[in-house]
């Protein structure tokens, strides 16, 4: 499995912070298979997804978005 470390500039509360990363997956037999996007810290701060760590709900915070892309590619070899 892949790790993406990201480091996060505590004392600024109102910035988003952006992650992108790839995945490839060379499976080895047919079947279903399962993925998990995980975020873990190493410490008690706040996580938010596409929202800055102070955002109260305020319409003057930044605001992001998500993407995950999902795509099977056939082996032709």
């Amino acid at each position: 499995m892949g790790a993406v470390p990201v480091a996060r500039d505590e004392e600024d509360t109102a910035s988003l912070d952006f992650v992108s990363f790839e995945f490839l997956d060379t499976v080895g037999t047919a079947g279903a298979y399962e993925y998990r996007i995980e975020c873990v810290g190493n410490n008690s701060t706040t996580f938010g997804l596409n929202r800055t760590k102070n955002d109260n709900d305020a319409d003057n915070y930044e605001r992001g978005s998500s993407a995950l892309i999902l795509e099977e590619i056939e082996d032709f070899s």
